[in-house]
This record gives C-alpha cells, sequence and structure tokens, in this order.
C-alpha cells in the first residue's frame, strides 16, 4: 500500500508502530509522523530510523547515488525533532548511528562484492551496481 498519505486503519489502532530506514522515501515527513501519531493508542511507542538526516558536507555526486535508487528526501539536523514535536509526540530517545550504519554498510558492500557474479545474474548489473555504489 502506499504509505505516503493516509492508512486505511482506524484512529488508535496500534499500541505501537516501527519504521527502519523507510521514511527517507516518503514525501511529507510532517505528515507521515502526524498519521503515525494517530494510529498510535495513548502511550503507543513508535520507533523509526533515518538515513537521510544531513549531519556534515556532502556532495552532489553522494546525493546522486543515492537519489538513484529512487526518491530519497535528504533532511537537515533536527527537522525530525520538529516533526514528532508537531505530531503531538514527545521524543524518548534519539541516537546518531552514523559510525555503526557506515560499519554495516562497509560489511555489507565486501560481502555482496565477494558474492559479485552471482548478484549480477540475480539482480541484473545495473542494480548491483547502484546498490554497491550506495553502500
Amino acid at each position: 500500500m502506499d504509505c505516503s498519505g493516509r492508512l486505511p486503519f482506524e484512529q488508535g489502532a496500534f499500541s505501537a508502530v516501527l519504521c527502519i530506514d523507510a521514511i527517507s522515501h516518503l514525501p511529507d515527513r510532517f505528515g507521515t509522523l502526524l498519521e503515525w501519531a494517530r494510529l498510535l493508542v495513548r502511550g503507543g511507542r513508535l520507533l523509526f530510523t533515518d538515513s537521510s538526516v544531513l549531519t556534515g558536507a556532502v556532495a552532489k555526486s553522494e546525493l546522486d547515488i543515492r537519489g538513484g535508487i529512487g526518491f530519497f528526501l535528504v533532511v537537515p539536523l533536527g527537522l525530525d525533532e520538529e516533526a514528532i514535536e508537531a505530531a503531538g509526540l514527545i521524543l524518548l530517545k534519539r541516537e546518531d548511528r552514523t559510525v555503526a550504519t557506515a560499519e554495516v554498510a562497509a560489511r555489507l558492500d565486501a560481502a555482496r562484492a565477494r558474492r559479485a557474479a552471482a548478484l549480477e545474474r540475480e539482480e541484473g548489473a545495473d542494480w548491483f551496481e547502484k546498490r554497491q555504489r550506495l553502500l
């Protein structure tokens, strides 16, 4: 289903909402968090990861690599916190996992490189190359 708008669930339908590395592919950060807040019961929990927070200088070529796999919204530091507050949610914990994410990506890149021939046959050479550049 399309997660970029109102979802077909009643208000307070869930005690938890979980979104791992997908929020960057949704065009309306504030609307998305507002919708998730609508879906949560009072006292419910939301956990999401956001791989698109800009915490330093990034070259256009690096942004082009991320955008090469589809829609990808890069946001400034602090925007998620603003959207959380605007949705009426309370931020309990925020972690910067940049170093850990880079380490995992490097290991995944190396593992995929070792299996390049098989993955290129399975995924197609174009997708394999895009994924490797992203990692």
